[in-house]
């Protein structure tokens, strides 16, 4: 990716990354698995191509347990997103 777009590109995630968590968590609040998957897929690839190594982990293992259609632990494991991601928007919000 070039220099000059970068920029404009981690502002873009960051604040798609804000809305993707405050989804998510509103999917686990009200037990809307198809959101839950649906955002979990989107964000995943977001998260390794700005380098979110650790945030990428836990979002494919959730993507995986979606696909098998494990969704009490797809929830579980879900909830750890918002503390994940806040790590995530820390080391890139300087």
């Amino acid at each position: 990716m070039s220099e000059d777009f970068y920029p404009e590109l981690l502002k873009i995630f960051l604040s798609q990354g804000n809305q993707r968590v405050a989804i998510i968590e509103r999917a686990i609040m009200e037990n809307d698995f198809a959101t839950l998957k649906n955002e979990i897929h989107s964000f995943k690839s977001e998260s390794a191509t700005f380098g979110a190594m650790q945030l990428h982990e836990l979002i494919s293992r959730i993507n995986s347990l979606c696909h098998q259609e494990e969704k009490e632990q797809a929830f579980i494991e879900a909830q750890a997103i918002k503390e994940s991601w806040q790590l995530v928007y820390s080391a890139l919000h300087q």
